[in-house]
C-alpha cells in the first residue's frame, strides 16, 4: 500500500463520517422536537426566524467569494503571462482577492443585518 492509496481511503472515510454525523445530528434534533410535542408550524416558525436571513446571506457570501477567487485567477494569469512572475504569486493573488471578497461581504452583511 502506497501513501496516496492510504490518503484516498482516509479522505473517503472522513467524508462519510462527516456526512453521517450531520444526518445523525439532524435526526437527534427532530426527535427532541417530537419529544417536546411541538408541531410542524411551531418548528417552522422557530427555525424560519433563526435561519431565514442567514441562508440568503450565506448564498451571497459564497457568490461574492467565488466571483472574487475567479477574478483573482484571471488577474493572476494575466499578470503571470505579461510579467512572468514566480510560482508563489498565483496562490497569493487568489487568496488576496478571496479575502477582499469576504471583506466586501462583511460590509454588506453588516448594513443589511437589523440591530437588536
Amino acid at each position: 500500500m502506497e501513501p496516496p492509496f492510504i490518503v484516498g481511503i482516509f479522505a473517503i472515510v472522513s467524508t462519510l463520517l462527516l456526512i453521517g454525523s450531520v444526518i445523525l445530528t439532524k435526526h437527534k434534533e427532530r426527535m427532541s422536537i417530537l419529544e417536546k410535542g411541538m408541531n410542524q408550524t411551531d418548528v417552522q416558525a422557530v427555525f424560519g426566524k433563526m435561519y431565514g436571513s442567514r441562508q440568503a446571506l450565506s448564498s451571497l457570501k459564497f457568490g461574492i467569494l467565488l466571483v472574487m477567487v475567479g477574478l483573482g485567477v484571471l488577474v493572476g494569469g494575466i499578470i503571470d503571462h505579461l510579467y512572468n512572475v514566480n510560482d508563489g504569486f498565483m496562490p497569493g493573488i487568489i487568496l488576496l482577492f478571496g479575502g477582499v471578497g469576504l471583506l466586501i461581504f462583511y460590509f454588506i452583511a453588516r448594513k443589511s443585518t437589523p440591530k437588536e
